[in-house]
């Protein structure tokens, strides 16, 4: 016996009399989508992983400074080289994240161009994941022009 394999079809891909939704296209974009969101998460354990070294980092410093207070020698950073290359990475963050979210919108803002009209669901998806990214966006881009925060660096 010889079987067929079926193409996958969406409940009722036509939705009444508009075109129907392109299950192939609309499943690479998913699968973008996909990707993209898992990388989200990678990128998320990344700095729970950086976090914890900062925070190592910063009990050795302390201890750093303890040491040179118990020789009656003074503590002297240069605070002016600390903070401007806290800024120029805190900069470099904020446009690193920003860059990272761009694929992000633009697969969801294909997904709804693919499904708007035809998919009531994967629409309200798409349109409700868009309104989050972008606020997010507007979020991290209103960071980075604050008056007193970080400037790009160029």
């Amino acid at each position: 016996m010889a079987t067929t394999k079926s193409t996958p079809k969406l409940a009722d891909p036509t939705h009444g009399d508009t075109k129907p939704v392109v299950v192939d296209e609309t499943t690479r974009i998913l699968n973008r989508i996909l990707h993209l969101e898992l990388n989200g998460v990678m990128h998320g354990m990344q700095h729970r992983l950086l976090a914890s070294w900062l925070r190592k980092a910063r009990r050795r410093a302390l201890n750093v400074g303890k040491l040179l207070v118990s020789r009656n020698s003074k503590a002297r950073p240069l605070v002016n080289e600390l903070v401007q290359d806290a800024r120029l990475s805190e900069s470099e963050l904020l446009m690193a994240a920003i860059a990272r979210e761009q694929p992000r919108l633009s697969a969801y803002r294909a997904l709804l161009s693919q499904v708007a009209g035809r998919d009531p669901e994967l629409e309200a998806f798409a349109r409700a994941r868009l309104a989050e990214d972008e606020r997010f966006l507007a979020e991290l881009a209103g960071m980075l022009h604050q008056p007193n925060g970080p400037t790009p660096s160029n």
